[in-house]
């Protein structure tokens, strides 16, 4: 079993790095040497607080962080070169580089450990409970709550799409299948407590509009680790017809007209 795991978790991910003088992403895929591949044997090795709880098909052993915060770098200023471009009726008409993929904020997420023994699915994410609720926070109004893992959308998916027949989407239909009672059961038990929650919560976002959050259960915790604009989020169904409002994003910044000085004169 423990064979099983490490190798499902060494399936996850692939390691990328980036060059910045050659300004090429180098896939390690293709031309790792075999004796910088982590093998299951590597990590059991592992005193068991250094075991990782994710980590990589390919892992390069002497990866280090500045390495790590080039690629995301590299991301960022790919991103800045098509967050906006002129667009107006000037002579020049070039990519505007003004920040950080438009923002000067990082976001990190804390890996949560599963209390659970849930089996995995997508090649090595555990199958949580998880609740879908959609709320307008203007109102302070839940909307709906469907499960997110709902058994409809999710067999539609692993036994009927085009890629069916693929091993990893038989393999998840098969986990899928035979975890099904317990999600459901899970999400039966909880989701008034679920619901509850979110209503008191509320009364406290400091938010506009329409959401969809998505609330992970984990033992007898919950957390929220999603969120996304309603009208954007799948599973609408358990909202009544005509409560989604439609939303126009308006996220390109105004640049004054003072902006040029040169082109004034």
């Amino acid at each position: 079993m423990i064979d099983q795991i490490v190798k499902e978790l060494l399936a996850q991910v692939v390691m990328y790095s980036y060059d910045g003088n050659k300004g090429v992403i180098e896939d390690y895929r293709g031309n790792l040497d075999e004796l910088l591949q982590v093998t299951p044997d590597d990590v059991n090795k592992l005193p068991e607080h250094l075991q990782p709880d994710l980590t990589g098909k390919y892992v390069k052993k002497d990866i280090s962080v500045k390495e790590i915060g080039q690629y995301l770098l590299f991301i960022s200023f790919q991103a800045s070169c098509f967050a906006h471009y002129d667009l107006s009726n000037r002579k020049r008409k070039q990519p505007i580089i003004y920040g950080a993929a438009t923002t000067n904020e990082w976001v990190v997420r804390e890996f949560i450990k599963d209390k659970e023994n849930n089996p995995c699915i997508y090649k090595g994410l555990p199958l949580h409970t998880e609740y879908r609720v959609f709320v307008d926070i203007d109102t302070k109004e839940i909307l709906g709550m469907n499960p997110y893992w709902g058994p409809a959308v999710m067999k539609q998916r692993f036994g009927k799409e085009a890629d069916a027949n693929d091993p990893d989407m038989v393999h998840d239909y098969v986990i899928y299948s035979a975890h099904e009672g317990t999600l459901m059961k899970r999400y039966q038990e909880n989701k008034e407590t679920v619901y509850k929650k979110v209503e008191n919560l509320l009364l406290f976002l400091n938010l506009r509009g329409q959401w969809s959050m998505d609330i992970m259960q984990n033992g007898e915790d919950f957390y929220i680790i999603d969120m996304a604009l309603a009208k954007d989020s799948a599973l609408q169904s358990c909202v009544p017809k005509g409560m989604i409002k439609a939303v126009k994003e308006d996220w390109i910044p105004r640049i004054s007209e003072n902006y040029w000085p040169s082109e004034r004169d």
